[in-house]
């Protein structure tokens, strides 16, 4: 849908979740006295800094220990945030994998050409 379009939509119905965000924020304004400020938040939510931290270690991964929130389940943020940092380190690691590869491969090719190159010559 092109910006025109957008701009010149019809008022009728509102878009998809629209309507269930406005009647959310009707309930918060009702109940707080105010609106509710959302806004979207990163999903580590600024407690991890993988670029800048150590890389995590299988140990500290089994071992980690999430807070307790209502009725025995885990703090939702704390496990999102958590989740994030070792998807991002798992990602770089296979970034890093790819490439060791790749230039593995490469050595090996010149390797290969250079050993064709100045073998000696045998003469049947």
């Amino acid at each position: 849908m092109g910006i025109l379009e957008r701009l010149f939509r019809p008022a009728g119905r509102p878009r998809h979740g629209q309507a269930r965000h406005d009647q959310q924020a009707r309930h918060d304004q009702a109940r707080h006295g105010r609106p509710e400020q959302h806004r979207r938040r990163s999903p580590n939510e600024g407690w991890y800094r993988s670029a800048t931290c150590r890389s995590l270690t299988a140990g500290q991964v089994r071992d980690r220990q999430f807070r307790s929130v209502r009725r025995g389940g885990l703090d939702p943020l704390e496990v999102y945030a958590f989740l994030h940092r070792v998807a991002g380190e798992l990602a770089a690691a296979r970034r890093e994998l790819t490439y060791t590869t790749e230039e593995n491969v490469r050595i090996k090719r010149a390797l290969r050409s250079w050993q064709s190159r100045f073998a000696p010559r045998t003469h049947r």
